[in-house]
C-alpha cells in the first residue's frame, strides 16, 4: 500500500507494492491460495486495503500500525532496507 515514494525510504523486500489507489485494478495480481500481509506507513491505508480484500475473498490481514509499528512488535525487523 505504499506510494513510490515512501518506498524510496523503506520496503519490505520480495513484497508485492500496489498503492491503495491501484488496488481495485489490480486484484487479478494477487494470490488467492495463501495469507496476504498488507502494510503501508502507519497503518491506515492497509487498513482500508484489507477491507476490500476481505470483501472479495482474499485472506488479508493488516499490520497495525504499519511500518512505523516494526520497532515496536519487531514483525519486519532486518527486512528493511
Amino acid at each position: 500500500m505504499r506510494e513510490p515514494m515512501e518506498l524510496a525510504v523503506e520496503n519490505v523486500p520480495d513484497a508485492v507494492n500496489i498503492p491503495l489507489g491501484e488496488l481495485r485494478g489490480r486484484l487479478g495480481e494477487l494470490p488467492r491460495d495463501r495469507d496476504i500481509h498488507v502494510v503501508c506507513r502507519s497503518g491506515q491505508r492497509a487498513y482500508y486495503a484489507t477491507r476490500l480484500l476481505l470483501q472479495h475473498d482474499f485472506r488479508a490481514h493488516n499490520l497495525s500500525g504499519g511500518m512505523l509499528s516494526r520497532y515496536q512488535t519487531g514483525i519486519l525487523e532486518g527486512s528493511m532496507s
